[in-house]
């Protein structure tokens, strides 16, 4: 009874050296939204970054119906919205390389790009 109910249980296949890649990874772009955000905040466009935070996030905000939705809380075209969360993507990315590059001994940018793949590995 006890070996069926084990047999049951999720394979956890996951080593600790991958669970601590998964953690570093997400802290790595928890750092870089919270600059980001300051960086919003700091040009007065704190509620903007607000209404766009979702396009972020992977499982966030996606679809025609998330850019109506955001482009009515902005109150600016679908469009103008689409081209804010295109930059805002970009300058999220351009935030992420400088947090890995401070992370790194080496800022070489082609070590930075290295770094960016290994998250992206371990997030995936």
């Amino acid at each position: 009874s006890a070996e069926e109910r084990y047999r049951a249980e999720p394979a956890d296949t996951a080593t600790p050296d991958r669970l601590f890649e998964r953690q570093w990874a997400l802290t790595l772009l928890q750092r870089a939204l919270d600059v980001l955000a300051a960086e919003r905040n700091a040009a007065g466009r704190g509620a903007e970054m607000a209404v766009l935070r979702p396009f972020l996030d992977a499982s966030g905000a996606s679809g025609a119906s998330a850019y109506t939705e955001a482009a009515t809380a902005l109150g600016m075209s679908e469009s103008n919205t689409r081209v804010a969360v295109h930059r805002l993507r970009h300058r999220y990315r351009k935030v992420l390389q400088e947090v890995i590059a401070a992370t790194l001994e080496n800022e070489d940018p082609a070590a930075v790009e290295e770094e960016m793949r290994a998250l992206l590995a371990a997030l995936s």
